[in-house]
């Protein structure tokens, strides 16, 4: 990679934003990351790096901070100046029903802001992490790029906000954006953010006692960032891919978290008629517990999704890119939640 590239990332010290701004420094790129609290991402940050034994303290002269959110349109026109490309991770997950409004505006307004003012500063290239989640669903097999979103009572929040956040992606490509979208699976990688998907182990380590069923795919972090370093030299344009290196049942994953994290696979499946009382439950133990995460209805609906994802067209596509094997992206993360524990 030429390392004359100066690339404005968001989400800078989210599970997906960390790996890419690491995979990103290492390749000598020049970044401009936006933060809502710059002294606290250089905090994460230092964190994050030294779980891979890098000091970050190296890379800061390679790194210029802008405090505000992607909903201050000021914020996003000075990180912008003499950027060449936008990484787009950023996004506010959440499935209380009380973050609904904020973030449809924060996923889609957000998203809105960075593709105009992109497209105004005529950048090379604007890369989008968007999620499966903006999927159709396909009964009768793999669910590929080409199954649209088709929203019913059941769809989450979190779902509809990535979806309109992608349809001002879809949108500013029709007026000249160049621009690739990413769709993830389930993400493995260790992240400091507790709603991330890197909860699971934290709480198979912690000896989690049930399981929902359900089924997805699977992709490691180092995989999305690789996919972003080499999506800025290629020559894609106006395309979405998956991102998936394995499709498992949940217990299938949670087995290998559990052989990883040294502890019992969880032994006891729960059915959607005991959702209620889970959740209950779920809000008292919140009360008394400061690190306690209330499980919502819509979390419960994510963790019994049953399907299945094609992730082979990205690497058609892109030249160099391969998937790293699961298991070890599983071990690498266990080794990191444990040591930091």
């Amino acid at each position: 990679m030429n390392s004359s590239k100066r690339i404005l990332v968001t989400g800078s010290t989210g599970l997906i934003g960390s790996h890419i701004v690491i995979k990103l420094l290492q390749n000598s790129c020049v970044l401009n990351l936006i933060c809502r609290d710059v002294a606290k991402a250089k905090d994460e940050l230092k964190i994050i790096f030294s779980w891979y034994n890098l000091n970050f303290g190296d890379y800061k002269s390679n790194i210029s901070w802008f405090e505000g959110d992607i909903l201050d349109l000021g914020v996003i026109e000075d990180a912008i100046e003499n950027v060449d490309y936008v990484i787009h991770a950023a996004a506010f997950v959440s499935t209380k029903k009380s973050d609904r409004d904020n973030m449809l505006k924060i996923n889609a307004e957000g998203t809105s802001n960075l593709v105009n003012i992109s497209k105004e500063k005529q950048i090379k290239k604007f890369i989008h992490l968007s999620s499966v989640a903006t999927l159709g669903p396909n009964p009768d097999g793999l669910v590929d790029e080409d199954y649209f979103f088709k929203p019913d009572p059941s769809t989450t929040a979190y779902a509809i906000s990535k979806y309109a956040a992608e349809q001002e992606v879809w949108r500013a490509i029709e007026e000249g954006l160049n621009a690739v979208i990413l769709n993830p699976t389930f993400v493995i990688g260790p992240s400091l953010r507790k709603n991330s998907s890197a909860s699971i182990f934290y709480a198979v380590s912690d000896g989690l006692p049930a399981y929902v069923e359900g089924a997805s795919g699977y992709v490691s972090v180092e995989d999305i960032a690789m996919s972003c370093l080499l999506i800025l030299d290629s020559d894609l344009n106006a395309q979405r891919f998956i991102l998936c290196a394995r499709n498992m049942t949940t217990i299938e994953f949670l087995e290998l978290v559990s052989k990883a994290t040294n502890k019992e696979t969880p032994k006891f499946k729960v059915g959607r008629f005991w959702f209620p009382l889970i959740i209950l439950a779920s809000k008292l133990k919140s009360v008394f517990s400061k690190t306690a995460i209330p499980l919502t209805k819509d979390s419960l609906r994510m963790a019994s999704g049953k399907q299945s994802f094609d992730g082979q067209r990205i690497i058609q596509n892109l030249n160099g890119f391969h998937y790293n094997d699961i298991n070890l992206s599983i071990e690498e993360t266990a080794r990191i939640v444990l040591s930091s524990r």
